[in-house]
């Protein structure tokens, strides 16, 4: 079997004659003597691919079939009368060794350049182990088998080395893994260690065959380990499985809730649409509503409409209240509460309450981080104690953040103190202010209190 030659003399020579002929032409010589055209039909009808050639080496083949009167294609199916192979193991090598479209060497196109015709591509085919260089392990006390190993590589293509080079060998034979050339490979990781049968099966079909896993040669600890990393990553893909499975359970035990939570806010909407009733006692709400659906939206806001409250389309600072539904936006909740720390939150139970019971859902005010300015003395002592009677938590410093300050209570608006508010957004109040708020919490709780007593005192009354 031959193997791939330089380009010959003849090929260069008529490719120079016919450049020299379109050089003459294009600078207009008075005579030009066309060279002869005999080769120009050897190819006609003629459609090849190519595989494993470098950009020059392809540019030449491409030159010489158009030459002859053939076609180069990028692409291959069985349709192709040849491919030209420079090495072995590619996509386009497997599927002509399937399909049967010959393998060959760009030798063979430079034989029908010098012969002017079409040659037989049986001694042009490309060798099994064209252009791979191989070494060998094992075997030290069969050396007649060693050599056969050898003996068969060489005689099919490939290139022997008793050593092994990392930048070069691609295959180490070996009898099994051991030795200082099989633990090379696992540090090199680009050479397939492969056992001689491999080479046998692959002289016996005429053609470079994948290394599937059954001609791998493994080590036993590297085995283990890829095993125990498969276990590893079973457990993990176990793990991730079992948390969307929960996940999937919770979405779906928070669906069946937030539809029984709307099954009854209708209920609720559709007695008090019954009873013909408006109620007054949240009149001085101001609500806006965040993080629902729309179809969800118009229930709520139809209840919340029934308790005399007003609904806000959006957030103003107007707003005393917001009713956060399922979809709540983080972020955007962050801000509101530091635009305005005194923005209650409520929610839709709380609202249905009122409807019920006729009461006014409690403040929720412990959230507030109060920081105080410029009142001295018992002033300051009070500050200090009606924050701790509404519930919130005071402090001496004021933080931008950990923990972020919500309140700044201040005798006037001077002062580094609230210099530094206004520039951070942090509102800020007098005393009177939150002595207000400390009389409109203490209202609320006696409310509370007494509709406590009442219902202990009706339940009672029913029970004798």
């Amino acid at each position: 079997m031959e193997t791939a030659q330089p380009p010959s003399t003849a090929m260069s020579n008529g490719l120079r004659s016919e450049r020299k002929y379109v050089q003459a032409k294009r600078r207009g010589a008075a005579s030009t003597t066309k060279p002869a055209k005999k080769r120009s039909g050897v190819f006609t009808g003629i459609v090849l691919s190519a595989t494993h050639l470098d950009a020059t080496q392809r540019t030449r083949l491409e030159e010489v079939v158009r030459l002859m009167g053939g076609e180069l294609s990028g692409t291959f199916d069985r349709s192709m009368h040849a491919l030209i192979a420079g090495g072995v193991g590619s996509e386009k090598y497997f599927a002509a060794k399937r399909w049967g479209v010959p393998v060959v060497d760009a030798a063979w196109v430079e034989a029908c350049f010098r012969a002017e015709d079409l040659v037989d591509v049986d001694n042009y085919e490309t060798p099994i182990f064209h252009k791979l260089r191989f070494s060998v392990t094992g075997w030290n006390e069969k050396i007649s088998v060693k050599n056969e190993i050898i003996d068969l590589i060489s005689t099919n293509g490939g290139n022997y080395a008793a050593s092994m080079r990392p930048e070069a060998t691609t295959h180490l034979v070996a009898e099994s893994f051991v030795g200082p050339k099989c633990e090379a490979t696992l540090t090199y990781g680009n050479i397939d260690v492969v056992s001689d049968t491999w080479v046998r099966d692959c002289v016996a079909a005429d053609a470079y065959l994948p290394v599937e896993d059954k001609y791998r040669v493994k080590s036993e600890v590297i085995e283990d380990r890829r095993a125990q990393q498969r276990k590893k990553m079973q457990a993990l893909r176990n793990k991730r499985d079992r948390e969307i499975a929960e996940e999937r359970e919770q979405k779906e035990a928070r669906q069946a809730a937030l539809e029984a939570l709307m099954a009854s806010e209708r209920e609720a909407l559709d007695r008090s649409e019954r009873a013909d009733t408006q109620l007054t006692l949240l009149s001085h709400f101001s609500v806006f509503l965040h993080g629902f659906d729309p179809k969800r939206w118009r229930t709520v806001q139809a209840i919340i409409s029934r308790t005399g409250a007003t609904v806000l389309w959006e957030w103003n600072p107007t707003a005393t209240h917001v009713v956060v539904g399922d979809r709540p936006n983080a972020d955007y909740l962050d801000m509101l509460r530091r635009l305005q720390p005194d923005l209650e939150e409520i929610t839709t139970t709380d609202i249905m309450a009122s409807l019920q019971d006729g009461v006014v859902p409690p403040r929720k005010r412990r959230r507030l981080l109060i920081c105080v300015s410029r009142y001295v003395g018992t002033e300051r002592l009070r500050v200090e104690t009606l924050a701790k009677e509404l519930g919130a938590r005071f402090t001496d410093r004021l933080t931008r953040q950990n923990p972020a300050v919500t309140l700044l209570i201040s005798l006037d608006l001077t002062g580094p103190k609230c210099t530094k508010a206004r520039e951070w957004g942090i509102p800020v109040y007098s005393l009177e202010w939150l002595e207000g708020e400390a009389k409109t919490k203490k209202a609320e709780d006696e409310a509370a209190s007494n509709k406590a007593t009442n219902d202990k005192a009706t339940a009672s009354a029913n029970n004798q």
